[in-house]
């Protein structure tokens, strides 16, 4: 990836947006959570946990398994559900034209399920966009084709239901509640009437009050009891009419404003371009009035050029269209606004955008981008993996999420052509494309079976099984100037357990993560260590968010000593310099990054070293790459003051070659502004 994006500097422990990790400020760690599971709906209905392929229950209409999933979502809310709430998941059968919103445990079992639309009739599963705020689920259906499948806003109220006190047999329906705040034409679904007639999606007219009438097409039985989950809002602009909201999609805001974009109104198909937020802390009061803790409107950017998605990075939230990029700024104690960051690589996928606690990276024509505290886009790579992507992916129809636990954005893949071309008619997606930040790296997944929807759900106390035991440790080998392997024995070898391995100079106190292994694995190759130089390791055994104690096997190995000078080492590099940094202002740290004259030789190792003393003997390796890239970057976020020393060493097959000095040593990292 040439090292475009990095963000190991960056404490990820949640996300905002469409596909939301953290139910409160700050998120779940992965102590606090003893699972994050990443959901996966599959035809008909199924949801998987990875690694350990977790089997819930199957979403139904009552009757039979739903065609399709279309989308999972973290939701900790119990209400009066009865049991804890750990994420609500939606299902859609085509034939009848209806989408169903199911409200699962801690385990994955359906706690209750409502139907929420009945009259879909786009051909494809809807693409939902939703997050958890004030204790309630809020979401919209995108239907990626006419603007008429678009649907209003909705949301879930797992608690404080509108019990049905009495009703009557004549049509309409009279429903008598205790000051219900409806007004005419919104919709209700009720569920669990003694009269199955009354379950079901409907649109009220208000009476008074306490009352209001529902159509249900003719008399029958009188009901006495029942339940109100889900309402759909409306909206007032310019002081004219109401009219359903019709949204592409929403996001969270700072946490406590909810944008809606991709439409005015549902009589307006030409208004893409308009933004709209509700009464700041009141999601459901969208009339506009001149204060900057009311609700409003904006075009955004051109008009007629339409948002596609939008998410958090950071304090600013990307609006994203596919040649203008926005980062919204703005709360409810100052007027909002938005700045153009940027006018290439926007996204092309509602569903597509999925967000960090400090960035927001979405699918583009061109493959992933990323923005960074509301910062320029960039394009996560250039590399031939995500060059092919346009070539025989729908990048239109891809789903993303955040997997905050190991720190990663996954994205689903639906082929359009196969490796040869040949056109390709898939409905659903069958790989995963993902991210890992923490890596640096992309790469690319097969599925158990085709989805069309990926997401979390969250759990405390979950009582899933963690690892048993701890790892035993094998003597060394394969030990080569810079290499070497560890051996190990787990005690635990369950599918889904996983091994995680640290490394330090012997010594000294600060532990560097050298990678991991999966389960089955006996081995871990250790590469980019300084020749003749003892190392401590250490390795922790990780299943469902949990781990084993650390084991330590000190003055493990020690790398061999460098050739005498009578191999064919490489040159020493030219022009070292460090080219600048990047500055993490809120916590007073950088990231540095150190140039050199690229040197094309295939295969060539660059090495980066540090210290904060002018003493290459005790220098720590930091940073391995290819010599023709020509710069690398110290990923360990140095403070404000701090005075540090670089060099730099090619490595070939003989061995490491001279190390030259930074023209800058020694360097100071002033945060204070940008440089």
């Amino acid at each position: 990836m040439g090292g475009q994006v990095q963000l190991a500097n960056i404490p990820l422990i949640g996300h905002g947006g469409e596909q939301n990790a953290a139910g409160y400020a700050g998120g779940f760690t992965p102590s606090q959570v003893r699972r994050l599971v990443n959901g996966i709906i599959v035809a008909p209905g199924t949801i998987y946990q990875k690694p350990d392929w977790l089997l819930a229950e199957t979403l139904t209409d009552g009757a039979v398994e739903l065609e399709g999933g279309c989308g999972v979502f973290p939701f900790a809310t119990q209400g009066d559900a009865s049991d804890a709430s750990a994420g609500v998941a939606f299902g859609f059968s085509l034939d009848a034209d209806t989408v169903y919103l199911f409200q699962l445990d801690e385990n994955h079992n359906i706690l209750r399920q409502f139907l929420i639309e009945d009259t879909w009739t786009a051909a494809v599963p809807p693409q939902i966009t939703g997050f958890e705020m004030e204790y309630k689920f809020f979401f919209t259906l995108y239907g990626q084709e006419a603007a008429s499948s678009r649907k209003g806003m909705g949301y879930f109220d797992p608690a404080g239901t509108l019990a049905i006190v009495s009703s009557n047999s004549a049509d309409p329906v009279n429903i008598q509640v205790t000051a219900h705040g409806l007004e005419t034409g919104d919709r209700i679904v009720i569920a669990g009437s003694d009269a199955g007639i009354y379950d079901g999606l409907h649109t009220i007219t208000k009476v008074d009050a306490n009352n209001f009438t529902i159509n249900i097409g003719g008399p029958g039985d009188s009901s006495t009891n029942g339940a109100i989950y889900v309402v759909y809002p409306e909206f007032a602009f310019d002081g004219g009419s109401r009219s359903t909201l019709r949204f592409r999609g929403i996001a969270k805001h700072r946490g406590g404003t909810i944008l809606g974009w991709g439409y005015r109104h549902e009589n307006d198909p030409d208004r893409g371009a308009f933004l709209r937020w509700c009464r700041y802390t009141e999601p459901l009061t969208w009339a506009a009035d001149a204060t900057g803790v009311s609700a409003g409107f904006t075009i955004i950017g051109t008009p007629g050029l339409e948002i596609v998605a939008a998410g958090p990075s950071g304090r600013a939230t990307i609006i994203g269209k596919e040649t203008e990029i926005y980062a919204f700024e703005g709360d409810y104690s100052e007027e909002f606004g938005a700045d153009l960051i940027g006018s290439a690589h926007g996204p092309v996928s509602t569903t597509g955008l999925a967000s960090g606690s400090d960035f927001a990276a979405w699918m583009s024509n061109e493959g992933p981008a990323v923005s960074v505290h509301g910062s320029k886009p960039e394009l996560l790579s250039t590399n031939r993996l995500v060059r092919r992507l346009s070539n025989w992916i729908d990048l239109r129809k891809c789903w993303a999420v955040y997997d905050s636990v190991n720190e990663r954005v996954l994205w689903l893949l639906r082929r359009t052509a196969d490796d040869d071309g040949n056109p390709l008619a898939l409905p659903y997606a069958d790989q995963v494309l993902i991210w890992d930040h923490r890596r640096d790296a992309l790469y690319v997944e097969n599925l158990p079976t085709m989805c069309f929807a990926i997401g979390v759900t969250k759990g405390p106390a979950l009582a899933q099984p963690g690892p048993t035991g701890t790892l035993t440790f094998g003597p060394a080998s394969g030990i080569t100037q810079s290499e070497f392997t560890i051996n190990f024995t787990p005690d635990d070898t369950s599918p889904g357990v996983t091994y995680e391995f640290q490394a330090r100079v012997n010594g000294t106190t600060e532990w560097e993560p050298i990678g991991g292994e999966p389960s089955g694995a006996t081995t871990h190759r250790v590469a980019g260590r300084v020749a003749n130089t003892e190392y401590d390791v250490r390795g922790r055994q990780v299943r469902n968010g949990q781990v084993s104690a650390f084991v330590e096997e000190l003055s493990y190995a020690t790398t061999l000593a460098e050739p005498d000078g009578t191999g064919n080492l490489p040159p020493a590099p030219a022009n070292v310099r460090v080219l600048g940094q990047t500055n993490d202002l809120a916590n007073l740290r950088a990231t540095v990054e150190v140039g050199w004259t690229p040197n094309f030789t295939p295969n060539l190792k660059a090495n980066l070293y540090f210290n904060t003393a002018n003493n290459f003997s005790t220098a720590t390796l930091v940073r391995q790459t290819l010599a023709r890239y020509g710069a690398a970057l110290d990923n360990a976020p140095r403070s404000h003051g701090s005075v540090v020393y670089y060099w730099v060493a090619f490595q070939n097959t003989d061995g490491v070659g001279p190390h030259t000095a930074s023209a800058n040593n020694p360097f100071t990292i002033v945060v204070t502004e940008e440089l």
